[in-house]
């Protein structure tokens, strides 16, 4: 198996997850309750809050296992803290065009 296409398709499924999620205003706890923290006081996009958490956990995780997982942690890393913001961004989208009609 590929790490680098598993990564990418996992990350795009947790970041569709995510997003639903987060614009519900939930959350799956554990790096979640962190980036919300984060939001709150930063003032920045809830992907992004994610992305600077898990950063210390993948840099972390790719030292102990080596920079093939380091490599493929961080294009799923990527993937999934831009990938919740655009899911956000779209749910939002939807509505504001089921709005005007």
């Amino acid at each position: 198996a590929n790490p680098y296409l598993s990564a990418a398709i996992g990350a795009a499924i947790i970041a569709l997850a995510s997003g639903i999620m987060f614009y519900c205003n939930a959350s799956s706890g554990g790096t979640d309750i962190i980036a919300l923290i984060v939001q709150k006081y930063r003032k920045i996009h809830i992907g992004k809050a994610l992305l600077l958490t898990d950063i210390l956990i993948m840099l972390c995780g790719g030292l102990l296992l080596g920079p093939t997982i380091l490599a493929a942690s961080c294009i799923g890393l990527l993937i999934k803290g831009f990938g919740v913001d655009f899911v956000i961004a779209q749910i939002v989208h939807m509505q504001q065009k089921q709005n005007m009609k």
